[in-house]
């Protein structure tokens, strides 16, 4: 029909919808974990080698790195009541590696001063990293040929506390806990929390053995650089891991009470010559992730 001339015009169409939001890259979809080191791990340019496959000048080789080789969401300290120590022998390092026990003290760690190092604490080094890239690097400290997808470990170790993969130097997964996951990673983690995970042997070496001075400096340069990083405390009772202000700035003679005082190196190393590799460090990188506070 014709429409009369003084009718009103007729309504505009709707708006079309929004277009859906664009899917989110593969990294974003997945899983992640924390994984937490307490080796040489510790210093993020020796770690690095294992996610970029570059070796960062920390050891004279290149690692074959991760298949997803973006750099970590963030970093954080811990402390946990495991007992860190040194056995076997690594000719990589020429000395004995660290290694901890899967089984906690009964207590909480004690708190320590930046003056006196408590006995029952170990420190860790946490990277929030995805669970493909935790497994790539499991696969390549275990010297399998290719990268590894050990997702049936990871819910082994959550239920039972570990899982064996094989019997090499660190073929035993470790839920150690639970931990927070800072709120600007909420919505790319699709969570508040996630598990902490770290390996080490299968069973507890009775034997232990004395470490190069070369890897204690390693390990005590990541500590160093642990400075002012969010710290988080592990409650054995609950192995949930909560906030605890941020990881001290500690002087050379305290690292060195604290390695001095690890099974494999007590009563093995002189005290002066583990400070001396401490404060005449080799020029390793002490830069932190990207993002990390």
């Amino acid at each position: 029909p014709i429409p009369h001339p003084l009718s009103p015009p007729p309504p505009p169409p709707p708006p079309p919808p929004p277009p859906p939001p664009p899917p989110l890259p593969p990294r974003m979809a997945m899983q992640y974990v924390w994984y937490a080191s307490y080796g040489s791990n510790l210093l993020p340019g020796r770690f690095l080698a294992y996610i970029t496959g570059a070796s960062k000048g920390v050891v004279s080789h290149s690692e074959r790195g991760c298949r997803d080789r973006s750099l970590p969401l963030h970093e954080a300290s811990a402390v946990v009541s495991n007992e860190l120590y040194f056995a076997m022998h690594s000719t990589r390092w020429g000395g004995a590696p660290a290694f901890l026990n899967s089984s906690p003290s009964l207590a909480t760690p004690l708190p320590s001063t930046t003056t006196t190092a408590s006995e029952t604490e170990t420190f860790l080094k946490m990277y929030l990293i995805t669970a493909q890239q935790f497994d790539d690097v499991v696969s390549q400290e275990n010297l399998f040929t290719e990268n590894r997808d050990l997702l049936s470990h990871r819910k082994r170790a959550i239920s039972s506390g570990t899982s064996s993969l094989s019997d090499s130097f660190y073929g035993t997964l470790v839920h150690l806990g639970t931990a927070p996951i800072p709120d600007e990673h909420h919505e790319v983690c699709g969570s508040d929390s996630c598990p902490v995970f770290t390996f080490t042997s299968k069973q507890r070496h009775e034997e232990t053995k004395v470490p190069a001075l070369k890897y204690l400096s390693t390990i005590g340069s990541g500590i160093s650089g642990m400075k002012g990083l969010p710290r988080y405390r592990c409650h054995a009772e609950s192995s949930s891991f909560t906030k605890d202000g941020e990881f001290p700035s500690l002087d050379p003679d305290y690292i060195c009470d604290y390695l001095v005082a690890k099974p494999g190196a007590k009563g093995k190393l002189e005290r002066e010559e583990v400070l001396l590799a401490l404060t005449n460090p080799l020029q390793f990188s002490h830069e932190r992730v990207k993002g990390s506070s």
